[in-house]
């Protein structure tokens, strides 16, 4: 494994312009202390696949949560959200 991932980590560094650990310093993790926390990193998840252009919309971002809610709340297995 690590004669695979040494050449990627590598390339990416020079990408990226960066030195050390592959994940070193990239990612964080955060706290969700209150439904308004979670409910904002659940839109920022969500929204992933249509940033990232590989779906034009939450319909249509396959294996993803939102896209399972709106297909549930269309057959009305699921309440609405209150606007």
């Amino acid at each position: 494994m690590r004669s695979l991932a040494e050449p990627i980590a590598r390339q990416a560094n020079a990408e990226d312009d960066c030195t050390g650990r592959f994940w070193d310093g990239r990612f964080k993790a955060q706290a969700l202390v209150d439904e308004r926390a979670l409910l904002a990193a659940m839109v920022y998840s969500d929204l992933n696949p249509v940033r990232a252009k590989i779906a034009k919309d939450l319909p249509s971002s396959n294996h993803t949560g939102a896209q399972k809610r709106i297909v549930l709340i269309q057959a009305k297995k699921l309440a609405a959200p209150h606007r």
